[in-house]
């Protein structure tokens, strides 16, 4: 059984920290949580994984403000795994929860039908490359309180909607200080004297002004910068003449683009793995860190603040130890492929770790009769999450005949598990992630038993290998059901 989870001492309630890539089931998860007696959701961490961490964050936002709770913390993660300079959305991702992370389905869409607590600032985007017009920028500079303390981080929209036009335009958003606040010597204004670009006055210039940004930033935001830039190039040598409305428009998005990239790495390294070190020194054992996405934030967590480690209590979706992954070598799991390094780094750190990975998930599956049950609320909310795992359930059965019965509830077990861990049966062991494919290194992604600490007597990882899933499947169903109406 899992060490130690469950409420806190004496009050009843489990404290969360959520870390969430936010796509179909990690909205099962969140709206499970919400759905649950006895949870105080401290704060919800956006990071990359089945969308940019941009993506994440918002998603997060608009499912917290269409359930009644914006006043939950939203914080931005990493952006990329710690092994890598960029990331870029697997096709696979978006095959399993669409372009937008939610099934394609736009929370704004329902918010009319859920009061005006809920119907403020909800956007949906795409899970590429995070663009002009995204609700990126996010923390700004306030707080989070924790239980009264004042930690890193903030959960406010300051930031929102960046919009073009180096002035501000219609949004009022101040780009030229935006780019000098992050150190980029670049001159916004070079040729922009007119409402026309003539022979390239405002073309070349400003694609010199994105190309110089992204040169001076420490992130690669995509081809999507190079192409406009090019765009701007090749029209600027035709001699053409285009309004302000065109290639300007475009090339300053597009540097927009690259600001809104490099703040979220600059936010992301302080704000919300800052929130995982001062909840664990604050509350202990007393709270859990519940990661259904990669681990780099949890990683990047003990790597900054090794303190934490043996106050660390950490339930999280994904790996496998006695089945199939699902990712395509069938080794690996999605989450745990995406940064192999960091999940090594958590499970060898000596932090106690519940593992609910594929061994259980794949037994707890989620009909179109559960789905049909939320849409019978006759509510907005219910309309929503049956729109959405419409989506869900019709690519699973695509993708795999076994997931004709059901469609698994990976995140919402584990945010199960870390409420009531007698849902599942574990087998304790000092568990790794093979980082490296070969003879002598094994298969990367892979999540194994550590043979150097077999004989370690304290062991530190939780496999959940057993379930009981009609149990969990029913709580689920009717807790989402009740938190709908």
């Amino acid at each position: 059984m899992a060490d130690g989870l469950g409420g806190d001492a004496g009050s009843g309630t489990t404290r969360i920290v959520l870390d969430v890539d936010t796509g179909i089931d990690d909205t099962l998860a969140i709206a499970y949580l919400l759905g649950s007696p006895n949870v105080d959701l401290l704060g919800v961490i956006g990071v990359y994984g089945n969308v940019t961490a941009e993506t994440a964050v918002r998603n997060t936002r608009d499912v917290l403000r269409l359930f009644g709770r914006p006043d939950v913390p939203v914080l931005h993660g990493m952006p990329r795994p710690s092994w890598a300079d960029c990331f870029e959305v697997d096709e696979g991702c978006a095959r399993f929860h669409g372009g937008n992370g939610l099934g394609n389905v736009n929370p704004a869409e329902y918010v009319d039908g859920v009061g005006d607590d809920a119907g403020v600032d909800v956007g949906a985007g795409g899970a590429g490359t995070a663009g002009a017009g995204e609700d990126v920028a996010g923390a700004g500079a306030g707080v989070v309180v924790l239980g009264g303390d004042a930690v890193g981080g903030t959960g406010s929209d300051e930031g929102a909607d960046v919009g073009s036009g180096v002035d501000g335009g219609a949004t009022g958003v101040d780009l030229a200080g935006d780019v000098a606040e992050l150190g980029v010597d670049v001159d916004l204004n070079r040729g922009a004297d007119t409402d026309d670009a003539v022979g390239g006055a405002h073309g070349t210039s400003l694609a010199d002004v994105v190309a110089e940004a992204r040169d001076s930033l420490s992130v690669d935001t995509g081809s999507a910068v190079a192409d406009a830039a090019a765009e701007v190039h090749t029209f600027a040598a035709s001699g053409r003449v285009k309004s302000v409305g065109g290639y300007r428009a475009d090339a300053e998005a597009d540097l927009e683009e690259v600001v809104a990239a490099e703040r979220a790495v600059r936010r992301a390294e302080s704000e919300g793995v800052r929130f995982i070190i001062d909840a664990v020194r604050r509350y202990g054992r007393d709270v859990i860190v519940l990661a259904t996405g990669p681990l780099t934030d949890v990683a990047a967590a003990i790597d900054a603040a090794p303190d934490i480690v043996d106050h660390l209590r950490v339930v999280m979706m994904g790996g496998a130890l006695t089945q199939e992954g699902n990712c395509y070598d069938l080794v690996c799991e999605t989450n745990i492929i995406q940064d192999p390094e960091a999940a090594n780094r958590v499970f060898r750190s000596g932090a106690d770790v519940t593992m609910v990975g594929l061994d259980v998930t794949h037994q707890c599956l989620l009909t179109r009769a559960d789905a049909q049950s939320w849409r019978d609320t006759g509510t907005a909310r219910g309309r929503f999450l049956a729109d959405m795992v419409e989506f869900y359930i019709n690519a699973n059965e695509d993708a795999d005949p076994m997931f004709l019965a059901g469609s698994p509830l990976h995140d919402p077990l584990a945010a199960a598990v870390a409420l009531d861990p007698s849902l599942v049966s574990c087998f304790d062991v000092n568990m790794m992630v093979e980082t490296r494919t070969g003879d002598g290194y094994g298969f990367r992604g892979r999540t194994i038993g550590d043979p150097t600490r077999l004989r370690t007597p304290r062991k530190t990882a939780h496999v959940a290998l057993g379930v009981d899933a009609d149990r969990f499947v029913s709580q689920f169903r009717d807790r989402v059901a009740a938190l709908c109406r």
